[in-house]
C-alpha cells in the first residue's frame, strides 16, 4: 500500500492554523471512539469527545462530501464504534494533549493516510483521487507552513521554530510514545530525548 505521513512536534499556535487550514478546506475532525455510528465534527484536532472517559482519542480529517464513504464499525466488546481508517477516505492524527505552560514535555504527533487499500478478495485498491489530492495538499502545505528546524537528533520530524524556542527555553520532546495508552502518564513506555 502506499501510504504517507508526517511526524511532527507542533506548539498550540501551530495546531490553531491547522484547524484554520481545515475547516477553510472543508475538512471535518472526528474523534474516536465513537459512542454512535452518527458522525460528530470537532473544532480542533486537540479537542476531546466528551461522550467518552477517555483521555486520549484518535481523530480522523474526511473531506465533508466523503462522510458517507466512511466504513465504520461496532466493537461489542468495547460497546463503541471505529472508523475503519484502511478503506475510508480519512487522514489519521495522532496528537496527544499537551499544555505547553503546566507541561514540559511534548510528545510526538502524526499524520498519516494510505492511497490505496486491501479489498475483501486481497486486491489493492486506491482511494479517490479527490481524497488523495486533498490529502497530498494538506500534508504540502504543513511542510511549507511550518518549516523544518532540523533539531538535532529530531532531523526525522517536522519540528517547528515555534517548537524550537519552547525546547530552548526549557521544554522536552518525547520521541516515542505509545498512542493507545488512556494516559499520558506511561513515563515507562517512552523513551526521553532531553535536549541540552
Amino acid at each position: 500500500m502506499k501510504t504517507n505521513q508526517i511526524n511532527f512536534f507542533l506548539m498550540p499556535e501551530d495546531i490553531n492554523e491547522i484547524n484554520h487550514y481545515l475547516h477553510s478546506n472543508d475538512f471535518l475532525i472526528i474523534s474516536q471512539p465513537m459512542t454512535s455510528n452518527s458522525i460528530v465534527s470537532l473544532n480542533s484536532i486537540t479537542e476531546f469527545n466528551n461522550d467518552l472517559e477517555i483521555k486520549f482519542s484518535k481523530k480522523f480529517l474526511v473531506l465533508k462530501q466523503d462522510i458517507n464513504k466512511l466504513n465504520i464499525k461496532f466493537i461489542k466488546e468495547q460497546n463503541y464504534y471505529l472508523i475503519n481508517e484502511f478503506n475510508s477516505p480519512c487522514i489519521e492524527v495522532l496528537f496527544s494533549p499537551f499544555n505547553k505552560d503546566s507541561n514540559k514535555k511534548l510528545n510526538r504527533g502524526r499524520f498519516f493516510f494510505s492511497k490505496s487499500f486491501y479489498d475483501s478478495e486481497k486486491n489493492i485498491q486506491n482511494k479517490e483521487d479527490s481524497f488523495v489530492n486533498a490529502s497530498l495538499a494538506f500534508f504540502k502545505w504543513v511542510k511549507k507552513n511550518f518549516k523544518n528546524v532540523k533539531l538535532k537528533g529530531f532531523e526525522d520530524f517536522l519540528v517547528s521554530q515555534r517548537t524550537l524556542d519552547w525546547v530552548n527555553s526549557g521544554g522536552m520532546l518525547l520521541e516515542n510514545y505509545n498512542f493507545y495508552k488512556s494516559s499520558i502518564d506511561s513515563q515507562n513506555l517512552i523513551k526521553q530525548k532531553a535536549i541540552a
